[in-house]
């Protein structure tokens, strides 16, 4: 993947990936960045998106179209039975393309800064993501980690009312484009009792949502490329929240641990890195990675988790919290 050409090698057909412009209402955009970049690879493909037509779900549910139909109105297939295989989503907008050298820690700082948008956040959250910005190895420096780069999206960050939910984050398709912006909502006022290392973790679970999404959504094949887990995984869950849940759980609990214990040493609590690994376990109880340990340590994570959420351990009796009460 990566070569330009118009050609076919070994005799098989070849796919032509092209990135454009991403759209609401179903017609893409003819211009992207003037150049959409193209890719190829020896394998047979098959057009997924007609014309003007908007399909929900391209990769995973395509529809074979005739040779002679254009696809999208950027590429018609070639000649010679190529065809051609299109996916919406133009890149730009998840990272500066910067993996991890030089002026790194001003550039995650700038992003922390300029690119989290939390002005109809609830002032107690804004005081915590104010803090997870001073922590090095928080929301920009996770995401590096996970991303090998810098990202260059807008997040933006709200209260309002969810259903029973602590926060949820706009899946794929409602990034919006324009503003380069995916948002997260929080329901910091149902759940008063939630201590700052519960929204603490919380927040950094939300921010990995929120690069998964703006990643799948402007740069589909890389993604696919990437996470060949994830694509699996859709094939049987269909649920993007539990195909990322899979990932993190995988791939980021202890790197969402090592920024809570810094979150936690920074706000004048002294614990651990056990208490801080088992909290980074928050919103994942139902992967497999979780589900595969011992009974004993199942139910000890998933009581700090409702300790620190609610004040009451699983039984329903009150506990001490080991978090600070943020009066939200």
């Amino acid at each position: 993947m990566g070569n330009r050409g118009n050609g076919s090698a070994h005799g098989q057909q070849s796919i032509r990936y092209s990135l454009m412009s991403n759209s609401v209402n179903g017609n893409p955009e003819q211009d992207c960045d003037n150049d959409p970049e193209l890719w190829e690879c020896d394998l047979e493909g098959i057009i997924v998106t007609p014309e003007d037509d908007w399909m929900d779900d391209p990769f995973f549910n395509p529809e074979s179209l005739d040779e002679e139909d254009d696809s999208g109105g950027f590429y018609p297939p070639q000649p010679d039975d190529i065809e051609c295989h299109v996916f919406y989503g133009c890149g730009g907008g998840v990272g500066d393309g910067n993996n991890g050298d030089g002026d790194d820690e001003d550039e995650l700082q700038k992003w922390e800064d300029e690119k989290i948008i939390d002005d109809e956040l609830d002032p107690c959250m804004q005081s915590i993501v104010e803090d997870l910005k001073g922590v090095e190895e928080g929301v920009g420096k996770i995401i590096q980690k996970f991303a090998g780069e810098i990202p260059g999206y807008n997040w933006e960050l709200k209260s309002g009312k969810l259903n029973g939910q602590t926060a949820q984050t706009n899946p794929p398709a409602l990034y919006d484009p324009t503003r380069e912006s995916i948002t997260t909502v929080f329901d910091n006022s149902a759940w008063s009792n939630a201590t700052d290392i519960s929204w603490a973790r919380t927040i950094l679970h939300e921010a990995i949502h929120a690069y998964l999404g703006v990643y799948f959504q402007i740069n589909r094949p890389d993604w696919i490329a990437t996470y060949p887990e994830m694509v699996e995984e859709w094939g049987e869950l269909h649920n993007w929240n539990d195909v990322h849940h899979e990932e993190i759980a995988r791939s980021l609990v202890n790197e969402i641990a090592i920024a809570l214990k810094e979150f936690g040493d920074s706000s004048g609590l002294n614990y651990d890195l056990q208490f801080y690994q088992d909290l980074s376990w928050g919103g994942l109880h139902t992967t497999d990675t979780f589900l595969n340990k011992e009974s004993t340590e199942k139910n000890r994570i998933q009581n700090i988790l409702s300790i620190e959420l609610t004040g009451y351990d699983l039984s329903g009796s009150p506990k001490t919290q080991k978090g600070n009460n943020i009066d939200c």
